[in-house]
């Protein structure tokens, strides 16, 4: 029987008990059956030989476990009830069964409750539970450990099977490895998003029961109806997740509506984080929307209903959700209600902006609305943690000659957290302009202040403003004034920007378009005033799109000698190759731009190999923008030379790279390599003694079941060998850390101080000397002029400071140069002794768990070879396969086992020692995806990943002499062993319906088909040898029949 039962499932399916009972039927009838625990599922089978599956339960779809007496089961789903009483005459008890059970639903989900997987578990008397509580709770420890990811690879492949899709392995595999890896909380489904829709609904339905991942993200992703349904089931009952985002996914109020009932109803949700933007659910789902956020007895921390199409009556009634729940207040940090219709409803908004509260980005633009009664609320409730605030495309309402109400320049005078300041598109008037720089400038709270002021056509007015206010806002470090209409009125801007020295980047996009000629020499005149100061702090400046040409040259020049300019972007200038020889001149004598931006400027290649040309002497430049549209227009004259070009330039910016000094914010190189082979090593060795760690553990845990008191000393060294386990994958970082540590200790500046003194020693003398031969030669040529003793000693002085070599200049080739190429080379051979004993400590593990696994399954003769571990996972092994074919074939491959044996069957053994390497390698090897597929291609195109059981059974009863090798002919043992185990081909195409014959055959083929080989061969002979016959015919002039 236990064969059948194999034969029925398959060999390779995992079976964690195996029990004979007696089932409840209609009435007090009762009948044997035969109960089949895998990881996933329990099968009940008719105790006849050869045996058939009765029926199956999956461990999601239990409602109840009951067991009122030693003897009975009763488990409960939706609509039936199923009742198994164990044999009383061998003293067995149904606790084994109910162990089975809840053992294989926290190996599932890790760190769940079981009672959120199962409603109800009552199990008479109260002692028979304590002692099954215990047990759990140990089993359930040991998964949580050894698992990666909250065991979300077999979850997902559990959900496959419930939901009967296919399982696609590469979806584990970007789990367990990129995820992993990066330890990243956020599952994005825009990895999976080559998949079929379909395929994306056990990846979803997965989170329900996973707590390692907190965030869930399907941007820009439209969602079919069942996995928008799939994700309502998850927030109905996921008690760790905690963000989702779903902006632009297609949904409508009815989502909302669902969206909001689903959050009501799960009293132990995390969720504070949702983002329903890009997405109509219009006021209607608002509506529905604001029932849940008045009720969120834990509040939100983030709210994103940007682009939802709402109007005044949407946004008050989100407005009045938000007031009303008195956990928002002190809960919400992000609130983005931009471009709804909001106009004059915003009487709720406002009061919760006058409530205290810990706003930190608050976003309406393009709401609009009158931004007068917005500061006044801000003021009351938002001045100690907003640090975000975008106005843009809103309006003042104060009329023209009327004072702004007193709160909007209270309110930039009293806030003490705010960095971005964005009122673009607002038409700020003169008198609201000079309130907002007047508040700034009164605020000594706050610093690097991002202030934009784009697209507001000041004018002559605006203009005079900020001359005479922006020298004196100190806290001001970014100030965009785009787009708006500026022309000569710039020059008084720029030399009063130039008295400011807190503004370190300057944003003028778009500006001087229709700028006269007259006055392009005065605008430039301050750009040039600004960039030559010695004590200039701009750092960055932008002029997109000004169209200045020729102009430009001026400030070109410019920057040749400025100290302090690192980002320059002059897209859309047209100052063709004149600006760009220009441009390579003042680059080889700049010695501080890091990043240039030039597209759109009319370059052409000889533009292009100046600055090429120019990159080779210049060691500061780290970053050139790609050109495109340049790069396009030049490459039609010659392709081969532009990327020639373009090669040289990227070759010196890399070198410029490689020229940067060590980071002392930051680790090393070579430390960030190590950190990254912690993360390799984690994603590929550890999963492997992760497997090896629940073998053992289901091993130990059955030998606990059996009571063998005589496996005690085994036990403990497994648990002992457990423990070493846990710690060897944590023993890469533990050894990283204390590289750094070493790396603390090491002081290279002490040591070569030293060196440093006396290369400045040896180099001063030097100098000094040819000081003192200069001075001899004036004196010998010059005697009369060097008569005068107070000229004489002036000059004599100034030779001696002059011959003193700066140290710096040492510290710098020295100490940084050579300091950092010795610290990399230092780090790159810790990484490598970290890697060896990292690998020879985990070998180790990998040895001692697999045979201490042998041990306690008592297979310690059986060869590790013998068995072969399937890439597939366990739960998706338990799909019931029958064939009435196997039955014969499978007959020998299960040992025998008595139906009332308790222990455990054995799961496949865990890779050997011998090709460990191969394995994690191949483990590295992402699996085959369904990108590329062709266009019509579906997910049941593409193979499951658990093969036909006619191919798995038969694999093993290949012909004998199919792979014997001829007398006398050397086979590689590689080649042999592929031939081996490869199935063989198949003509994917044969059974392809053919495309119905138009033409007859040629003769010499007809008669070839008909079998008459030598009058065919005949024929062709009597034609070869008439060469000339129809020359005439085919030559003949003919005219076509109309």
């Amino acid at each position: 029987l236990p064969e059948s039962v194999r034969n029925v499932l398959g060999k390779h399916v995992k079976i964690t008990e195996r029990r004979a009972v007696r089932m409840e039927t209609k009435g007090d009838k009762m009948e044997n059956r035969i109960l089949v625990f895998t990881p996933c599922r329990l099968f009940v089978f008719t105790p006849k030989i050869p045996t058939k599956i009765d029926f199956n339960l999956h461990y999601l779809d239990l409602q109840s476990i009951e067991s009122k007496k030693l003897s009975q089961l009763t488990l409960s789903t939706v609509d039936k009830v199923y009742s198994f009483h164990t044999q009383e005459e061998l003293n067995q008890t149904s606790d084994s069964l109910i162990t089975a059970i809840v053992t294989a639903i926290s190996d599932l989900f890790p760190g769940i409750p079981i009672d959120q997987v199962v409603r109800r578990i009552e199990v008479s008397p109260v002692g028979r539970m304590e002692n099954l509580s215990n047990l759990l709770r140990g089993s359930s420890n040991d998964s949580e450990l050894s698992i990666p990811c909250g065991n979300f690879s077999r979850q997902y492949a559990c959900m496959c099977d419930y939901y009967g899709l296919p399982y696609r392995e590469e979806v584990a595999w970007d789990v367990d490895t990129i995820y992993m890896s990066h330890n990243s909380k956020e599952l994005n489904l825009r990895d999976f998003d080559h998949l079929d829709p379909k395929d994306l609904i056990p990846i979803i339905a997965a989170l329900e029961l996973n707590s390692f991942f907190l965030q869930f993200r399907c941007s820009h992703l439209k969602l079919s109806h069942e996995c928008s349904e799939r994700l309502l089931a998850v927030l109905k009952k996921s008690t760790t997740l905690e963000e989702i985002y779903v902006d632009n996914a297609g949904f409508k109020g009815d989502f909302a509506n669902k969206l909001s009932m689903a959050i009501i109803s799960n009293s132990n949700s995390s969720l504070h984080g949702i983002d329903l933007s890009h997405n109509l659910i219009e006021d209607r789902g608002a509506t529905h929307l604001s029932s849940s956020l008045s009720k969120a007895h834990r509040g939100l921390v983030k709210l994103s209903l940007s682009h939802c199409g709402l109007t005044g009556k949407g946004v008050a009634q989100i407005g009045h959700a938000l007031a009303l729940n008195k956990c928002m207040a002190s809960s919400l940090q992000h609130l983005d209600l931009s471009s709804n219709v909001a106009k004059d409803d915003i009487n709720t908004i406002c009061s919760f902006l006058a409530q205290p509260n810990v706003l930190t980005f608050l976003n309406l633009s393009n709401t609009d609305i009158a931004l007068e009664p917005i500061f006044g609320a801000l003021l009351r409730g938002g001045t100690t943690h907003l640090r975000h605030l975008d106005l843009s495309k809103n309006y003042f309402s104060t009329k023209k000659g009327k004072e702004l109400p007193p709160s909007f320049k209270q309110y930039f005078t009293s806030a003490l957290a705010l960095r971005t300041i964005i009122v673009s598109h607002c038409k700020i008037t003169p008198e609201a302009l000079k309130n907002l720089l007047l508040g700034l400038a009164c605020n000594e709270s706050i610093d690097n202040v991002t202030l934009d002021l784009s697209n507001n056509i000041l004018g002559n007015g605006g203009c005079h403003v900020l001359e005479s206010c922006i020298h004196g806002v100190r806290c001001v470090s970014t100030l965009d004034i785009s787009d708006n209409g500026i022309d000569v009125e710039m020059a008084g801007v720029l030399l009063s920007i130039s008295r400011n020295k807190s503004m370190k980047k300057l944003i003028l996009n778009k500006n001087f378009q229709n700028m006269k000629s007259k006055h392009a020499t005065t605008v430039i005149d301050a750009f040039v005033h600004l960039l030559q100061e010695e004590d200039c702090v701009i750092e960055a400046l932008c002029l997109i799109d000004c169209k200045l040409k020729s102009e430009l040259y001026s400030l070109i020049n410019a920057v040749g000698s400025n100290q302090s300019l690192q980002h320059l972007d002059l897209n859309g200038n047209y100052m063709g190759d004149p600006g760009a020889r220009l441009l390579s001149k003042a680059l080889q004598i700049n010695t501080s731009l890091r990043a240039l931006s030039i597209d759109r400027n009319s370059i052409t290649v000889h533009g292009y190999s100046d600055i090429a040309y120019a990159l080779e002497s210049n060691r500061t430049l780290r970053c050139l923008s790609y050109p495109l549209h340049d790069i396009m227009v030049a490459a039609k004259t010659g392709t081969d030379k532009v990327d020639l070009l373009w090669k040289q330039i990227q070759e010196a910016l890399q070198r410029n790279m490689s020229l940067v000094g060590p980071s002392t914010n930051g680790p090393s190189t070579s430390v960030r390599s190590m950190q990254k082979s912690e993360t390799s090593h984690n994603s590929s060795q550890n999963q492997l003694v992760d497997r090896l760690i629940m073998q053992v553990n289901e091993a130990v845990r059955s030998l606990q079941r059996q009571g063998s008191e005589g496996r005690s000393s085994d036990i403990e060294n497994a648990r002992n060998l457990l423990s070493d386990a846990h710690s060897a994958k944590e023993l890469l970082g533990k050894l990283v850390s204390s590289v750094e540590v070493a790396q603390d200790n090491i002081s290279l500046s002490s040591s070569m101080k030293p060196m440093v003194d006396e290369i400045q020693a040896l180099l001063t003398s030097h100098l000094q000397s040819i000081g003192d031969n200069l001075w001899h030669c004036a004196l010998q040529h010059c005697n009369t002029v060097m008569s005068d003793s107070v000229a004489t000693e002036q000059l004599r002085k100034s030779i001696e400071n002059q011959s003193l070599f700066p140290v710096s200049v040492i510290q710098k080739a020295v100490m940084d140069n050579a300091t950092l190429q010795l610290t990399e080379q230092f780090n790159e051979m810790s990484a490598a002794l970290c890697r060896t004993v990292s690998d020879g400590v985990m070998d180790e593990v990998v040895q001692s768990l697999t045979n201490i696994y042998k041990t306690l399954a008592g297979d310690s003769n059986l060869p590790l070879d013998c068995k072969k571990r399937s890439s597939t996972p366990d739960v998706l092994k338990s799909r019931t396969r029958i064939n009435t074919e196997m039955n014969a074939q499978d007959g020998g491959d299960e040992s025998e086992d008595t139906i009332n044996n308790q222990q455990s069957d054995h799961s496949p053994v865990a890779t050997p020692v011998a090709s460990k390497r191969r394995n994690l390698l191949s483990r590295k090897l992402r699996p085959k995806s369904t990108v590329g597929m062709g266009q019509g291609a579906s997910a049941d195109d593409i193979p499951d990943l658990v093969p036909p059981l006619n191919e798995q059974l038969g694999s093993g009863h290949d012909d004998p002499d199919a792979n014997e090798e001829e007398p006398g002919v050397n086979v590689d043992e590689s080649q042999a062993d592929v031939s081996r185990k490869s199935a063989p081909l198949k003509h994917l195409g044969l059974s392809r319906p053919k495309k119905p014959k138009t033409r007859l055959p040629t003769r010499s083929a007809a008669l070839r088909v008909g079998g008459n080989s030598e009058t065919a061969s005949q024929e062709s002979l009597d034609v070869d040898g008439d060469l000339s016959q129809g020359l005439d015919t085919f030559f003949h002039s003919t005219t076509m029949a109309t």
